[in-house]
C-alpha cells in the first residue's frame, strides 16, 4: 500500500506543521465505504464528489479495491468526510 500505510505510525508535514497521524494500517476500503455512504446520503454522483474534493472519479471509486493512494488525494477525501486520518486506521 502507498501512503506509508504499512507502517505503525506515519508523519505528515504540511505548511510547516508536523503531526503523527495514525497507528496501525490505513484501511482504504473503509474509506470507500465512508465515501459511498456520504455520497448516497447527500444524493450525489461520484462526479459531484470528485468536483467537491478535487480528487478524480477513478481515484474515488478505486479506493474500493484498496491499494495505493496518493497522500494529497487521501487527505482531501478524509477532509470531505469531516473525519480524521486516524479514524481509518486498522489496528491489525
Amino acid at each position: 500500500m502507498g501512503f506509508e500505510a504499512r507502517r505503525r505510525a506515519s508523519v505528515i508535514c504540511t505548511s510547516g506543521e508536523v503531526a503523527i497521524v495514525m497507528t496501525g494500517r490505513f484501511d482504504a476500503r473503509a474509506l470507500f465505504v465512508a465515501l459511498d455512504a456520504q455520497r448516497v446520503a447527500r444524493k450525489m454522483t461520484w462526479q459531484q464528489v470528485a468536483a467537491e474534493t478535487g480528487v478524480s472519479t477513478s481515484t474515488l471509486t478505486g479506493t474500493k479495491r484498496g491499494g495505493r493512494l496518493e497522500v494529497d488525494g487521501t487527505l482531501a477525501m478524509v477532509r470531505w468526510l469531516g473525519r480524521t486520518i486516524e479514524s481509518f486506521a486498522d489496528p491489525k
